[in-house]
């Protein structure tokens, strides 16, 4: 009998792979809680992600799955720059308010639904609130307009949400997109500008 027959398990060895959304909600655990004032470099991600680990926020195996690089490179965008500097960084908010039944369907009626959800990240600087939800999907450039056309009406709706709440402007609403490090901002006609 060969030793090579007696592998280590893998939930031992940790070799299993986790799936995308599983990924994806790792990376999206980081985004909720890192401090990033200590997220300069790679080096320090890596420790912020090993904080993060070591306070339970993450597994070991959800810690293993973070490219530090793509932390960075939100850190370092022009979104994510505006986003440290701003006052108040409010992040994974959760919110529950009605909303007219016709901002969702084609109603006529003056009936409310309640609409639940969770933002990603918003901020306020001199032009008024940012909404920025982060992506983890794979893209490319042949799905890239397609994904971003799918995602602008969660995004306008969680705009809807966040200006009943505060009774603010709505500046911009951004898609982040980890897999390119490209920041979409969206509108009512579905124009993209990179920033």
């Amino acid at each position: 009998i060969h030793t090579d027959d007696y592998r280590r398990p893998e939930f031992i060895t940790g070799a299993d792979n986790l799936t995308a959304t599983e990924k994806g909600t790792a990376l999206h655990t980081v985004m909720q809680y890192a401090d990033f004032n200590r997220c300069t470099d790679i080096d320090s991600i890596k420790a912020e992600i090993n904080r993060l680990a070591a306070g339970g926020y993450l597994n070991e195996r959800q810690a293993s799955s973070i490219a530090p690089e793509k932390v960075l490179g939100f850190v370092r965008s022009s979104i994510g720059t505006r986003a440290l500097s701003a006052e108040k960084l409010n992040r994974e908010f959760k919110f529950s308010v009605l909303l007219p039944a016709s901002r969702f369907m084609n109603w006529d009626g003056d009936e409310e639904i309640l609409f639940q959800g969770a933002i990603d990240c918003w901020f306020e600087d001199e032009d008024g609130i940012t909404i920025v939800d982060f992506k983890t999907d794979r893209i490319n450039e042949d799905n890239f307009s397609d994904r971003i056309k799918a995602y602008t009406p969660q995004l306008l709706s969680y705009a809807a949400a966040l200006h009943a709440i505060t009774g603010k402007r709505i500046a911009r609403c951004v898609i982040y997109f980890f897999a390119n490090g490209r920041a979409v901002s969206v509108g009512n006609d579905y124009q993209q500008k990179f920033i």
